[in-house]
């Protein structure tokens, strides 16, 4: 009898455990698809590039990205896929497509941007470093 009580409470421990990491796992989800710290990440001198990249992605998983004019002006049929676009007036302004199109061509550029100054660790070169890369590739131009 007491090697059976034994291992019930066991067993209730261990489903209790389980519940509270799945409620973990769901908050933390539901929290990254309403994060939108990379807007200030981009901004910040100091942001490790790949934790930024990380949020953004998170953030956009499973929702429908922005349009970009270049698609829009790329369609077959214009008027289709101007009505289908993040710039159609039937769109809700609360659509993050529509709430955050500004917002993520500004990411998307910023990533392109930086990029060939990413340090391994993450880091982005100040402009004072690329400054200071540029006058060195300079001098040996000369």
């Amino acid at each position: 009898m007491k090697h059976f009580l034994c291992t019930a409470l066991l067993l209730a421990s261990l489903i209790a455990m389980s519940c509270s990491a799945s409620r973990k796992s769901t908050a933390a989800a539901r929290q990254a698809a309403t994060n939108t710290s990379w807007i200030q990440m981009m901004d910040d001198p100091n942001v490790n590039y790949f934790e930024a990249v990380k949020v953004f992605e998170a953030y956009w998983q499973g929702k429908p990205k922005p349009t970009s004019e270049h698609e829009l002006f790329s369609a077959e049929d214009k008027d289709h896929a101007l009505n289908n676009s993040s710039y159609s007036n039937t769109r809700d302004a609360e659509d993050p497509s529509v709430k955050y199109r500004f917002e993520y061509k500004k990411f998307l550029h910023w990533k392109e941007e930086v990029a060939p100054y990413v340090q391994p660790n993450g880091r982005i070169l100040t402009a004072e470093e690329r400054i200071d890369i540029w006058k060195q590739q300079k001098g040996l131009r000369q």
